[in-house]
């Protein structure tokens, strides 16, 4: 059998309109078709301002098949958080600091059938329950194995 090792290119679109309490958090899972391996191109992230006080917060967190939280980044709970063209939005604070080391470590983020990548709204620190929608785009290489 012969193995496709040219790279197709995969774009995917998560929009969660679910509400998510105040002290709670939810998370969104993201595996490969059998057979794929998907690594992240580019993301875009899109978190509609929240209902709090802004004296709370929220958290956007991605983690690698390894459960490491690799990118950590905490926004006012009475405003958006956007990530695009490698930056993000004002008023955040961020693990890794600096944009270009964000970057990477978005882009070091790989997933297969069985390892995923995992992608948490964490609104435990918020004063409000948060009603706004979540939209996570990635561009994925696809490669087959």
């Amino acid at each position: 059998m012969a193995v496709q090792n040219r790279p197709e290119i995969v774009t995917k679109t998560y929009q969660l309109t679910d509400p998510v309490a105040n002290d709670d958090a939810d998370s969104l899972f993201i595996y490969a078709p059998e057979g794929k391996v998907w690594f992240v191109n580019s993301a875009k992230v899109d978190i509609e301002s929240g209902s709090g006080d802004g004296n709370g917060s929220y958290r956007f967190i991605m983690w690698d098949s390894a459960h490491a939280d690799i990118v950590n980044v905490e926004q006012a709970d009475n405003q958006p958080m956007t990530y695009k063209w490698g930056e993000w939005g004002s008023n955040i604070s961020q693990i890794p600091q600096d944009d270009y080391h964000m970057s990477q470590q978005i882009q070091s983020l790989m997933a297969t059938d069985s390892e995923g990548i995992r992608v948490v709204f964490n609104n435990t620190n918020a004063t409000a329950d948060y009603t706004g929608t979540r939209t996570y785009r990635f561009v994925f290489k696809e490669v087959s194995y």
